[in-house]
């Protein structure tokens, strides 16, 4: 068993570890978009892995109207997680492969490029035309993740957990698990983790 991971600092990451057994292969996958991609070429050092977990993102917390150059937002949220996805499925044509979208790509969000790039992959995830008849590609969706970096990186923070419906990196972790490890029969699905308390 093992598992290619992209994110790998990530509060989800970090939560999944604590689920999954000490015995799994873990292999850290670069962040990077890279030159090595194009052309249907795999870079030499991608990992083969029944397992893979995307969770890389960049939230540069600017609106649509500012100057900034917003390549990275994109590179970061979209064209690398096609890319690796794309790579694990031509190394492991069994694969089960979840992504991290947002809430940003469906509610919105101050950051459009964020919120843009996110909304792309969710339909990367259902879209996608080269996944394999065996293959397993989801994407789950969080609101705001209470506990993480990027969370706690915002201006409007301790407040907005106040302001608005979060949920923690262990219940994503818990869902991406149940999406990884489990014969669970979903696939093309982007999952919404609203942060509704039932």
């Amino acid at each position: 068993m093992s598992i290619g991971i992209s994110g790998w600092n990530t509060t989800i990451t970090q939560e999944l570890f604590g689920l999954i057994s000490n015995r799994e292969r873990r292999s850290r996958i670069s962040n990077r978009v890279v030159d090595s991609y194009h052309n249907r070429n795999v870079p030499s050092d991608f990992p083969t892995c029944d397992r893979y977990l995307f969770a890389q993102g960049l939230l540069a917390g600017k609106a649509v109207e500012d100057s900034v150059d917003p390549s990275e937002i994109y590179e970061v949220n979209l064209i690398s997680v096609m890319q690796r996805v794309a790579a694990a499925f031509r190394r492991n044509d069994r694969a089960r492969v979840v992504v991290i979208g947002s809430m940003s790509a469906i509610l919105g969000s101050h950051d459009t490029h964020y919120a843009v790039a996110k909304a792309g992959l969710h339909s990367f995830v259902k879209v996608w035309s080269a996944l394999p008849d065996r293959g397993q590609l989801n994407c789950v969706a969080p609101t705001i993740i209470s506990d993480s970096r990027m969370t706690e990186a915002r201006d409007d923070y301790p407040a907005v957990l106040k302001e608005r419906r979060t949920v923690s990196a262990r219940q994503v972790a818990d869902l991406v698990y149940y999406l990884l490890y489990t014969d669970c029969g979903i696939n093309r699905a982007v999952i919404e983790m609203t942060g509704d308390k039932i």
